[in-house]
């Protein structure tokens, strides 16, 4: 690429040299190599704007070269990239983010599940899948405990082993909408075990972890958030959770550590979680410190 856009820049600059040569010698000079000059310049520009032209210059990467990149020479240079989504995914994924915006969650659920299923989506005029109910969204904490897996009527579609890990997460988000908690952490962990970008696959862990956690499995939910961390260390939400799955399993220490760690990164998770916790520790020892004291004051009065 650097000698194609040494010689176009060499053709470029001596091109103005016999056209400035005729110009001063002609009446209306200034108009002659005004007129050549911004014609150049308009070529230029067009060139440059055209694949093969960005090619030439070395502005756009060698995609055709990354391509025959083995997996492991993609991941020494960061060139991980998922398979293009094809006609029929791309439709499912728009048909229903359009639903979910309409407030049809049930609706959305059936056409990822289709999309995961790998089956062909309808056509414009066709009326899209739909389902029985709808539901809401929850949070970690709010949603703490419930185990909601009840699906209505309509059975979920089985996975082909070809889905795109794009569509499994879309299908996992909305499957936490309507808080089908072990269903979405099977789904978010279809996405990160078929994921090949590290981002990407930490957020689907990042999601199995919260999702395990509202089902109850807390080890698993750990698990999986050691893994999102692991690949993302900036991922302070991430950290976030991590430290409520410990505090909800009685590993207080290990809560305190890791809120340490995001502490370090983004200052205010001091002040919003680790002082309220240590409040709470505080509360917590004085009580089952005074408990026992009452407890021992007791016996001795009895004895």
């Amino acid at each position: 690429a650097a000698p194609a856009a040494a010689t176009l820049k060499l053709f470029v600059e001596w091109l103005t040299v016999p056209t400035l040569m005729i110009g001063m010698q002609l009446p209306h000079a200034i108009h002659m190599y005004w007129l050549p000059a911004s014609l150049s310049a308009l070529a230029q520009g067009a060139f440059m704007r055209t694949p093969e032209g960005r090619r030439a210059l070395g502005i756009d990467p060698d995609f055709a070269a990354a391509a025959r990149y083995t997996a492991k020479e993609q991941a020494a240079a960061g060139l991980n990239l998922s398979r293009a989504l094809d006609a029929d995914e791309v439709r499912w994924l728009r048909d229903a983010a359009q639903a979910r915006a309409d407030k049809k969650i049930e609706d959305a659920l059936r056409m990822l599940e289709r999309a995961a299923a790998r089956m062909p989506a309808p056509e414009a005029e066709e009326e899209p899948p739909r389902a029985d109910a709808a539901g809401d969204g929850d949070t970690l904490d709010a949603a703490a405990g419930e185990t909601k897996t009840s699906r209505g009527k309509a059975p979920p579609l089985t996975v082909s082993a070809s889905a795109h890990p794009t569509v499994l997460y879309a299908l996992a988000q909305t499957r936490m909408v309507l808080k089908l908690w072990k269903d979405a952490a099977n789904a978010y962990e279809l996405s990160a075990k078929m994921e090949v970008n590290a981002e990407r696959r930490a957020m689907a862990f990042a999601g199995a972890g919260v999702a395990r956690a509202n089902v109850g499995d807390l080890a698993a939910a750990a698990t999986a958030l050691d893994a999102a961390i692991a690949l993302n260390d900036k991922d302070v939400s991430s950290m976030i959770s991590l430290a409520a799955v410990r505090k909800r399993s009685g590993d207080l220490k290990g809560a305190f550590e890791v809120l340490e760690r995001a502490a370090k990164i983004a200052p205010e998770v001091r002040e919003r979680f680790i002082a309220p916790l240590e409040k709470e520790t505080a509360r917590g020892g004085k009580k089952g410190g005074n408990a026992r004291a009452s407890s021992g004051g007791h016996k001795v009065k009895g004895a």
